[in-house]
């Protein structure tokens, strides 16, 4: 499989940009080999499963 190369990216590999992946719940093991593939090309990455938990029950007032 060929490198992902990210054009933009400042010369030390910083970057400002974090590539979100959301998957449904059968694609998790792709949207993890995604999210390891950007990360080792240097991406910040932000992966639903990995960064975000159950949220709180939002109720409304009535």
């Amino acid at each position: 499989m060929a490198t992902i190369e990210a054009s933009g990216n400042a010369p030390d590999g910083t970057s400002d940009q974090v590539w979100f992946i959301s998957h449904a719940g059968a694609d998790q093991a792709w949207a993890e080999w995604i999210a390891w593939q950007l990360l080792d090309a240097g991406l910040e990455v932000e992966l639903d499963c990995w960064d975000w938990g159950a949220g709180p029950l939002i109720t409304s007032r009535l």
